[in-house]
């Protein structure tokens, strides 16, 4: 059985956001809509505050996915194998259909 990608713990996700945010300045507020549509999540995971497993998986996965080329991935932070974007809705159907 291979293993699926690891999620990444509340301190890895703490320095990774402080990492991105630091190199391209936003409210916490801005940043939790983009990364996971909920604006009050990272103000309470930069507070030191949790989230719900299924949040973690979302941030996760938007890091692996989204981590600007042009900045260097934080010391001490693993990193999951680069996976290609996931596709959502029914166009990507579609697309995946009309590809096969």
């Amino acid at each position: 059985m291979v293993a699926g990608p690891m999620v990444y713990s509340l301190e890895h996700i703490r320095c990774l956001s402080a990492t991105l945010v630091a190199q391209r300045p936003m409210p916490w507020s801005s940043f939790g809509r983009m990364v996971c549509g909920n604006w009050n999540s990272f103000e309470r995971i930069m507070r030191g505050g949790g989230c719900q497993a299924a949040t973690a998986e979302e941030i996760t996965r938007w890091f692996d996915e989204n981590w600007p080329a042009d900045l260097n991935w934080p010391k001490g932070v693993p990193r999951n194998p680069r996976r290609p974007p996931r596709q959502e809705g029914r166009g990507a159907d579609a697309t995946a259909a009309a590809a096969a």
